[in-house]
């Protein structure tokens, strides 16, 4: 690639992304139409509200964490070697 050049996607990766979504939303669909029967325990909820929730969120704010860092320097940065 040249210096001028934007980097893309090639047909492959997007063939490839597809094919994962039509995947995913089978499996929506399947579980949508077929799983009536299943019961959701008190249990699932409190696994989901403390381990799900804290994770996907630290997975969001990670990188704008290390965005800041970049953007605004600590003060001891200055005087470190």
């Amino acid at each position: 690639m040249s210096e001028g050049e934007i980097a893309g996607f090639h047909w492959l990766d997007y063939v490839l992304f597809v094919a994962m979504l039509l995947i995913s939303l089978g499996i929506g669909f399947y579980a949508a139409f077929t799983g009536g029967k299943q019961k959701t325990t008190r249990y699932e909820y409190v696994l989901f509200l403390l381990c799900v929730c804290p994770t996907t969120c630290m997975k969001m704010v990670c990188p704008l964490l290390k965005l800041c860092n970049k953007l605004v320097p600590h003060r001891s940065s200055k005087f470190s070697m």
